[in-house]
């Protein structure tokens, strides 16, 4: 089953995810902290994750942060400037 995206906001998306914080495991996840060479943009780092319960088909969650990264040597790349989070909920949807 595949799913859709609403976004929402961070106090709604902290409201379901602290509730119930035990029960979500990982469904999807992307990371590109130092540079996001699938999307072509290595000044861009990001972080994406997508959470569900144990025994459904799709996640009920998802968050994504993307920051800016300047300067070359790896300490300064690993630095977060401009740091944007958005928050989604998702809903299953039948193929």
């Amino acid at each position: 089953m595949d799913h859709k995206k609403i976004e929402t906001t961070k106090a709604v998306y902290n409201a379901i995810y602290s509730t119930h914080k035990g029960k979500l495991k990982c469904f999807e996840s992307y990371s590109a902290s130092g540079g996001d060479y699938l999307g072509g943009n290595m000044s861009v780092g990001k972080m994406y994750t997508g959470w569900g319960f144990e025994n459904s088909d799709v996640p009920i969650l998802a968050i994504e942060s993307e920051w800016e990264i300047k300067g070359v040597d790896w300490q300064e790349r690993m630095k977060r400037y401009n740091e944007k989070h958005t928050y989604w909920l998702c809903i299953g949807i039948e193929d």
